[in-house]
Formats: structure tokens, sequence, C-alpha cells
């Protein structure tokens, strides 16, 4: 195998051949926010010769045994001049080069005032809006933002607004952006594009009233909610030639004293020809970036390619590039590859410091484990640096303890090492190594969770997320805790089956777990495990599902608002419902140890999310609708929508509505879900306590797709 390898990399660098385009920054551990708000992996290309280079079918590669991966489109890159590609396996290779309003709130639109209710047509294309009145947008009252002024006794305003579209090829993206007073539902040529969050109904009626007031923010200098759809999105839902921008705009109230409705469309174009109306002055597009159909890994290759598949430039992508660094040329293109502690995606790499590599982790001689008795633990390292340990879970740095004689260890704690450069070695500090010793305790045949983490992530009083802290309510269950606040805090972590052999070592984020089960003195834990630490929770730490060999995400449940009676109760009924068609999280009891300290018994549970549905069913994540109560979690929710409209509609005594249900509905799922959550009397479910709660569905992305229930 290392001979195949050798002479594979060989063989590249053999036909690689002179090209003024460069590999000149990368990084496998994230670092760059998309336009979409997406951490992702990069690879950053520098021109370094004299002429513009069009990119247009050149290639890009992880794999040097499929070259043609990955292939640009129409792209010029001046000299000097450096492009981003987000490796992010999203594969868009559409980058506009300029941007154009489609729409505006200023053009003239058609629009009823919703004393009733409009025809049910009224956000197609195919509705003739001729009898509809006429005016200039933003539309409302009280505000001084409006144009065309609105009766205050009408709490909704449906409007319509025709556009052309010359060339749809031309289009790389849509950019939708609303300005509203109170609440909006928005469609293109009838499919909902985009709404506020503040609606109780999923389909609002002309009298519907949002929940929430909501301000507008543009005659404020603020700038708008907005929706960037790329082009695969963006193909299903306009047309060459005629189409229509179709918006509802709600009142929080009958006696409100403002309503505002301001909307605009904006399309990203690919060549140089303008077709359209200028951007508003405020409107400041995203920077978009090719997105490439693989993302980056350790051990693989990064292969630029001209368009007769000649290599023009390679580096593999070593297994120590963490969170935070990137490997680069310096000088920029032609110089040789550094370690940065300074990514520097599409600006120079002459401003962060060349470092030759980073140091080796060092070896501690006794591993994790049980002991009974006292020992000695010692280090040793290459050389090249000096270690330092803290006991406490803190990351040591170099005002720590140095590490230069053996550690007694002689009670259960953690040890927690890393190893700085010596002066003159231009190298990077080594990750940290945490080893935990339990001493005198038994796991009692469970697997064991040790999580280690800096103290003040856990314990400070305005930034731990265990606390208390300056906000909480006196009254239980205590809400604007720390403990309250979405808050998730980097942690290592060592895992133990039941025999006590450790099986993973991963790093993640540590969030406080649950509702009000929150304020119990020992509480849920949520392990996130993200591909910018070590990815994935390589072990089936639930027995009960040898299947799942790795784990994006875990819930560590203390037993839920019930724990001061029994930590079982969720665990039975997910048992009692092991063989019904409902998804449910499988059970595993453990054990958690926190910085070293007993913590407790604790429940491993699965999390239902996009990846329970593809550990689970095999359905790929990202062609997963997830939705929950409150919006969707993954995916859309159009498709619930749609089949909450006809079934609303339909008749029940028809022949066809038992054959209309279960076209869009699992029924096996659906009684059983249904007959387990009345049998148990679940109190925190269906409003029955307050409000729904604890509701989610998921269907997978395909024409015969059904939603399912899942219990939890």
């Amino acid at each position: 195998m290392v001979l195949r390898l050798l002479f594979t990399l060989l063989f590249i660098k053999s036909l690689t051949i002179y090209s003024q385009i460069k590999i000149n920054e990368f990084s496998s551990s994230k670092g760059f926010i998309d336009e979409n708000g997406k951490n992702v992996d990069w690879i950053e290309l520098v021109n370094i010769g004299n002429n513009v280079q069009d990119l247009n079918d050149y290639y890009l590669s992880d794999n040097v045994n499929n070259l043609t991966k990955w292939k640009f489109r129409n792209q010029l890159i001046s000299p000097n001049e450096k492009i981003l590609i987000c490796a992010s396996g999203n594969d868009n290779n559409y980058v506009p080069n300029h941007w154009e309003s489609l729409v505006k709130a200023q053009n003239t639109w058609k629009y009823w005032l919703g004393f009733s209710e409009p025809p049910s047509s009224w956000n197609q294309t195919s509705f003739d809006d001729q009898l509809w009145n006429s005016g200039i947008g933003g539309f409302g009252y009280g505000d001084n933002d409006d144009n065309t002024t609105t009766n205050s006794n009408a709490t909704s305003i449906y409007l319509r607004i025709q556009f052309s579209i010359s060339d749809i090829a031309d289009l790389t993206h849509l950019l939708f952006h609303a300005d509203y007073d109170d609440g909006f539902v928005a469609y293109l040529n009838g499919s909902e594009i985009m709404r506020s969050s503040n609606f109780d109904v999923q389909t609002p009626l002309y009298n519907s009233l949002t929940n929430s007031d909501h301000e507008a923010v543009l005659y404020n200098g603020g700038i708008p909610e907005s929706l960037l759809l790329n082009n695969g999105q963006l193909s299903s839902l306009v047309f060459q030639g005629n189409n229509v921008l179709a918006i509802q705009v709600h009142n929080t109230s009958t006696t409100s004293s403002d309503m505002s409705s301001n909307f605009f469309l904006s399309a990203g174009i690919s060549s140089s020809n303008f077709n359209y109306q200028s951007l508003p002055s405020w409107l400041n597009p995203p920077q978009i970036n090719p997105h490439s159909n693989f993302q980056l890994s350790s051990g693989d290759k990064i292969v630029l390619s001209s368009p007769n598949v000649n290599v023009l430039d390679s580096i593999s992508v070593p297994n120590d590039l963490t969170n935070g660094l990137s490997i680069g040329r310096s000088p920029d293109g032609n110089g040789v590859w550094c370690y940065f502690d300074n990514p520097s995606p599409k600006t120079t790499n002459g401003f962060s410091w060349c470092y030759e590599g980073i140091i080796s982790p060092p070896s501690i001689s006794v591993s994790s484990g049980w002991y009974s008795t006292p020992f000695h633990t010692s280090k040793s390292t290459n050389g090249l640096s000096s270690v330092y340990y803290t006991q406490n879970g803190d990351i040591p740095d170099v005002n720590d303890q140095q590490f230069t004689t053996p550690i007694m260890i002689s009670s259960s704690g953690v040890l927690s090492v890393k190893a700085f450069p010596n002066n003159g070695v231009n190298m990077l500090p080594s990750k940290v190594v945490d080893r935990t010793y339990v001493f005198n305790q038994d796991n009692y045949n469970l697997s064991v969770f040790s999580l280690v983490t800096d103290e003040a992530n856990l314990w400070d009083y305005n930034t731990g997320i265990y606390v208390s802290g300056p906000g909480a309510s006196t009254d239980y269950p205590y809400f604007g805790s720390n403990f309250w606040q979405p808050w998730s805090k980097y942690t290592r972590l060592e895992y133990f089956d039941a025999s006590k052999t450790k099986r993973v070592e991963a790093q993640v984020d540590l969030e406080i777990h649950g509702g009000w089960s929150r304020a119990e003195p020992q509480r849920s834990f949520r392990l996130d495990a993200k591909s910018i630490y070590s990815g994935d929770i390589g072990w089936p730490v639930i027995p009960e599902k040898p299947f799942i060999p790795d784990f994006n995400n875990l819930n560590i449940r203390n037993g839920g608002q019930h724990t001061w009676s029994d930590k079982i109760q969720d665990a039975v009924i997910s048992r009692i419902a092991k063989s019904t068609n409902v998804d449910r999280m499988a059970y595993e009891p453990c054990i958690v140890y926190l910085n070293g300290d007993y913590w407790g018994i604790y429940g491993i549970r699965e999390k239902f999310d996009e990846h329970y549905v593809e550990d689970n069913h095999g359905i790929d994540a990202d062609s997963v609708d997830l939705i929950s109560r409150e919006a969707a979690l993954a995916g859309s929710n159009d498709h619930f929508i749609e089949s909450y409209n006809l079934i609303m509609s339909a008749n029940v005594n028809d022949i066809d509505f038992y054959n209309l249900f279960q076209s869009r509905f699992d029924v096996d799922n659906y009684i059983d879900y249904f007959t387990i959550q009345t049998f148990i009397q679940n109190m925190d479910w269906m409003g029955i306590q307050w409000g729904l709660n604890n509701t989610k569905l998921w269907r997978p992305q395909s024409d015969d797709g059904k939603w399912r229930y899942m219990l939890f």
C-alpha cells in the first residue's frame, strides 16, 4: 500500500506542468463562513502570472484517481488575484458577475385589502389580477415608510407583482429581502419561499393575526431579513419569461398603530449584461464563492488540473491540521509550504508567520483507567519541546506547571498535558493530551464518558454553562440562568466501554440539554461532534444499535424532570416502543465523570435530527425534511404545509380521503405514535399541559416521501 501511494504521488509529480495558477492555501478544518453562514473547508488559488486567466473547464479534485472530479465554470482570475473555493461538498460552480434587482418595493404592485379571503389562486402566475388595486410599494400605514397608505381597519394585505426573466441561464442566485410589520408569507410562482416566524397557523387566512409584533427596519437605517437561493433552488422556482412574486402581510392586532410591507427580489447575473434594475443603495449582496463537490479530509491530495487534464499543482492534506490552522505558501504562489496559525483566506499570506510544522504530542507513561493504588506517571517527547500540565481540565499553557519529573497520582482526577516548542524551534505547540484516572470506584459494567473542559466553561459566574449566573430567576425552573442559554463549550472526552476499555478520544461542543430538567442539580448534556474538531464519535456507544458505528451527536440525559423519583421512565417507554413503527431514541445507561469528578448515572440517547434519519433509515442527511413545532430543522416544511392544506380542505367522508392521507403520512407510524402517546399519558406533548411540545416529524425528500412522527 505504501509503495503504491508513493508511486501514485511520484506519478502525479511527474505529470505536473508549469502554470500561472497555483494552490496557495487551504484548510481541512473549516475556518471560512460561506454565503449561507456555514463554516466550511476551503481552498485558495492565486494567479502568479501577468495575464487574466479563464478557469472555465479547469478541474479541482481531492482524489489522484479522479482528476476531473469537480469543474470550474466561467470564472476569470486576474494577476495576483486570489479566489476561494468552498470545499463544502455542495457542488455549486455558479458565481455571479454582478447583481441586479428583479423587483423593488418601489415598483408598482397589485394589492388586495384583507377584508375577505382572496381567490385561492391569488399567488399563481395564471391568476388574473386586473380587478385588484395598483399602487407603489411599500404598503401600510403609521410609520411614514409607506408610498401607498392602506386602510388601518384591514389587518392583512395581499400583494402581487409580475416580472420577466429574459435569460434564466444567466441567473446564478436569487436574494429576497423582507422589511415588514408584523408578519408575512412570500411566494414565487405559487411556491412558498419564506415566512416570518410569528404565525400560530400553517395557512394564515385574511383575518389571521401574528402572535407577536415585528418592527420594520429600513426606515430606521436597518437591513431587512433575507433569504439566499442558489442556482439549484431557483431553477425550480422561476422560469424564462413571466413570473410573479406574491406576499401576504398580516398585523398583530386589530388595533395596531402601524403596518409596513417592503419587499425586494434580486438576482446574481453570471454575464456582464445588464437587463433589469439597479440594486437599492442599502443592499450589499453576499460574496459568493464556488462550492466543490467534495470536502477535505486527512490523507486527501488536492489536485488542480487544466482543461486537458494536465496536473498544474497539488498538495497533500496532513493528519495534524486542526481547527484554527491552515497550510499555505509563503510568499504567495511560489514560496515554501507552511503551517499558519493566522489563516488568510482570499488575502495575502504575507502577514502570517510561516511555521515548519506542529510539535508531536507528548507520550504519557500510564494510560487512562481504573486503579487501586497510587502511582507515578512520566512523559516523553522528541526533545524539541517542553511539557506543561494541569489537573483541573484547563488546557495547559506555558504559565502552568512544567512537567519535569514524574507526577504522583493518588486519587481520581484528570491530567492534561501539552508540549510547547523550545527556543529556536519554529513549530506550533502540540495538541493537548488528556488522561482520566479513577481510584477505588467501579463502573458496574456500564460504559463511561469522561468529559474534560476548562473550569471556567462550567463554573464561571458569567459564562459557565452549569451555573445559575447573574440573570437567574428565583423561581423554578430558574429561567435566565446560564444553564438556560444556548451556549456551547469546547470539550475533550474519553469514552470507555463496559469492560473499562478506552474506545474513543474526541473533541466536541458541550451544551446543557433539556427543558425544565435543566433546573435539576444533575443536568443533562449534549455532545455535538463537529468536523472542525475530531469529527464523529467513532464507536457504537449504543449496543442496541450496533449498525450505527459512529455518532454526529449524542444526548447524555439525567432522566428528565422525574429524575427525583427515577432515571429510566423515558428508557422504559423507548423499550416498549421498540417493536412498533415509531421512530424512537435508543437508550444505554452510562456513568459520567466531569473533570475527573464522579457525576452520576446518565442515559445515552440519540438526538432526533437529520443524522438520526441517515443512521436509522439509510437516507442521506441532506435529503431529509425535518420539522418541529417552530420551524423546519432540516430541509423545508413546504410539503407539510401543502399536505395540511390538502387534508384540511378534503371531505373526510369522501371515498378518496384515506388514499389522500396515506399518500402524505406513513399510516402505520401515525397509528402507533398516537396510540403510544395516549397509552403512556404523555402530559408534555400535544398541548395537554402547556401547549404543543416535543413534536417532530420527518420525511425523505422524494416524490413518494411520507411524514413520520418521532417519539420523545
